[in-house]
């Protein structure tokens, strides 16, 4: 998930993601903070979020880089890409 300057929506999406249907244990969240200045670990503070929620802090190079070092970090098999300002169903990561 990319975020960049998106304090408005960041907390309520990452909150979605978080409350999925399937055990945490299936899914990991890899947040791209694109060089925000208001960070998002600030905004969304990682330690109320599911455990499999990582933040990388990067210097700002547009979303395109912060989703390919999501990407890079992953370690499933699939990824979902999102945004910041996606509020998730309960089912999304089940139904794929």
């Amino acid at each position: 998930m990319p975020y960049y300057e998106n304090q408005r929506t960041f907390a309520a999406s990452l909150a979605s993601f978080c409350q999925q249907s399937l055990s945490a244990t299936e899914y990991e969240i890899i947040v791209a903070d694109d060089g925000s200045t208001h960070a998002a670990q600030d905004v969304a503070p990682i330690s109320q979020y599911a455990p499999s929620t990582q933040i990388l802090r990067l210097e700002h190079h547009g979303q395109s880089a912060a989703t390919n070092a999501a990407i890079r970090q992953a370690r499933g098999e699939l990824v979902l890409m999102t945004c910041a300002d996606i509020i998730a169903d309960r089912e999304l990561l089940a139904a794929h």
